[in-house]
């Protein structure tokens, strides 16, 4: 909008003048005076409250906390106490479940694009295709049973020919077929455990290397991992190397084994003794 310009304003007529005795200019001096005592007050009056040390308010901007792109564990009351304090086969007694592949009445078999899998010799066998299109690829099966808080374990020897970062371990709490959390050993002996979206796998612990893992080909290793509410615990060989909160799929039942192959074409796992136990209350 344009603004209007200022009309000039026409100054007010004088006032008229009063006629005054020789006492009017003394009177005028006197009310000056009282003024400029009045005005010189406030000013002391205004600084003693504003006092000198005080500043004028902050212009800058707080500070703005940046979002991670991995949330932190979530907030507990004291430490985590550990469900199983040793080997977790040696104390949880019998299991729950378990699968030594006399049969393939726990399993289904497959062979697609990204793996194949059979029962022979009581030993479930995975073959990790490592395809092109696959290399970077983990996959996994399902079995039946369905819990939620557990300790998890598979017995699995490693190919005759792997390399680096080809991998194999356990499937588990899965809220459905495509997503759920994955525990793997490295051929180049290291572990690892990733939470997969269905997209995307975010890594949450690893890779890690440890001397209680067996590396390299035709290696026999225990894989375990104890699961309660968000809290995980990751055991090879009996020995616990890791303690991971983590609230992404608290609720998932499924569980099942995996594979995947970047370095080897067709590279076969071996597993055996696929079992589960409740974990003391």
């Amino acid at each position: 909008m344009t603004e209007q310009p200022e009309q000039p304003v026409q100054p007010p007529p004088p006032a008229p003048q009063e006629a005054s005795n020789g006492g009017g200019s003394k009177n005028t001096l006197l009310y000056v005076l009282v003024g400029v005592v009045i005005a010189l007050l406030l000013l002391l009056l205004v600084i003693s409250i504003a006092g000198p040390g005080s500043q004028p308010p902050s212009t800058e901007d707080p500070a703005v906390p940046v979002d991670t792109a991995i949330p932190p564990p979530l907030p507990t009351e004291g430490p985590t106490p550990t469900p199983i304090s040793g080997d977790p086969r040696d104390i949880l007694g019998s299991p729950v479940f378990l699968d030594e592949f006399d049969n393939d009445q726990n399993w289904d078999v497959y062979d697609n694009d990204c793996f194949k899998s059979e029962i022979t010799g009581g030993k479930f066998q995975m073959t990790a295709k490592g395809e092109k299109d696959f290399a970077s690829i983990t996959c996994w099966e399902l079995t039946w049973p369905k819990v939620t808080d557990y300790y998890l374990e598979v017995t699995a020897t490693s190919p005759a020919v792997c390399e680096g970062i080809d991998r194999w371990g356990l499937f588990f709490r899965g809220p459905d077929t495509r997503r759920g959390y994955a525990l793997l050993l490295t051929c180049d002996g290291r572990f690892v455990m990733a939470n997969i979206d269905g997209t995307a796998v975010h890594y949450i612990a690893g890779p890690e290397t440890s001397g209680a893992i067996n590396a390299g080909p035709g290696q026999t290793n225990r894989i375990g991992v104890g699961a309660k509410e968000n809290n995980f615990w990751v055991y090879i060989n009996g020995v616990k190397l890791a303690e991971i909160q983590d609230s992404a799929y608290t609720e998932g039942v499924r569980i099942g084994l995996a594979v995947g192959s970047t370095n080897t074409e067709n590279m076969t796992v071996f597993f055996d003794e696929y079992a589960y136990w409740n974990l003391p209350e």
